[in-house]
């Protein structure tokens, strides 16, 4: 039996794997465009590895170097929170479960009510994070 991955040509993003007696190359059209297949060595988590588009190798994801894991913000909705370094085609979960696609390198963020916020950053390199944003109120009057 062998074992492989589908993913994105365009990213190297693993979506879905499986196992059979050859690589599934007819399968490819059921996902769409753009999407080819790999031979693995074993099994993968799809969220920890990814396929380097230039090796065409599976290569495991590392933690991503340039997010914290909290932020803290004013909750005046003016105030902005800006994260930096997002590698194109991030994928950002925000607090109400929309799901957005960042590919300029960067998401910004205003909050108008106090409280804690989740938002989940999924990019193809690096390993998913959940980072934390806590909305403050002023303490000045």
């Amino acid at each position: 039996m062998i074992s492989f991955a589908f993913y994105e040509t365009a990213t190297g993003r693993i979506i879905s794997t499986g196992i059979g007696s050859e690589l599934p190359k007819d399968d490819l059209y059921s996902f769409g465009k753009h999407v080819d297949v790999v031979q693995l060595d074993g099994s993968v988590d799809p969220g920890e590895y990814y396929v380097d588009l230039v090796s065409g190798k599976i290569e495991r994801k590392l933690p991503a170097p340039f997010l914290k894991d909290s932020y803290q913000i004013m909750a005046d909705g003016i105030s902005s929170l800006k994260i930096e370094k997002l590698p194109p085609s991030t994928l950002v979960v925000w607090p109400d479960e929309r799901v957005d696609m960042v590919d300029s390198g960067f998401l910004e963020l205003s909050i108008d009510l106090p409280g804690n916020y989740t938002l989940i950053i999924d990019t193809v390199q690096y390993l998913r994070k959940e980072v934390k944003v806590e909305a403050i109120i002023s303490n000045e009057s």
